[in-house]
């Protein structure tokens, strides 16, 4: 019979879980789970669920990071035609210019970190710009200048 109980319990653990990281209370997710509000409370006090919920939501975060990373590739490609399309706004182009460097430069003070964490090398004044080609570099450059009001359009 406790083994019986000790499943059961299981179970309503693991929905208990699952609904915690669907449903916005504690009391949505324990209706949603089937137990009562006061049952999930006294789960969610034990170092077992508490374990097994924060692994939970590290796994659904990291899922989530995985899927960013992935439309990352989709953005960064939007900027550039953005950045490059003579039929955007001045606006638009140094925005999207002023973002592609951003991310070019946070990607390699990130790639320098995992290199080297140990040196403690200041690189936020050297930006990899090695990512986009020369067209998007000049590009880029050009409408900054203009941003600057220091080239004729």
């Amino acid at each position: 019979m406790p083994e019986k109980l000790n499943s059961r319990k299981s179970r309503q653990r693991d929905r208990l879980i699952i609904e915690l990281l669907k449903q916005p209370t504690i009391e949505k997710a324990a209706e949603a789970a089937g137990i009562s509000t006061v049952t999930a409370w006294r789960m969610r006090k034990t170092s077992e669920f508490d374990d097994q919920y924060r692994s939970a939501r590290l796994q659904v975060f990291s899922q989530a990071l995985a899927r960013s990373q992935g439309a990352s590739n989709i953005a960064i490609a939007v900027l550039l035609r953005i950045m490059t399309d003579s039929q955007e706004s001045s606006h638009s182009r140094v925005r999207a210019a002023l973002a592609v460097i951003k991310q070019a430069k946070e990607a390699s003070e990130l790639d320098m970190a995992q290199q080297c964490p140990s040196t403690g090398t200041d690189t936020s004044s050297r930006p990899d710009l090695s990512l986009l080609s020369d067209q998007e570099l000049s590009t880029a450059y050009d409408i900054a200048l203009i941003a600057k009001g220091k080239k004729a359009s």
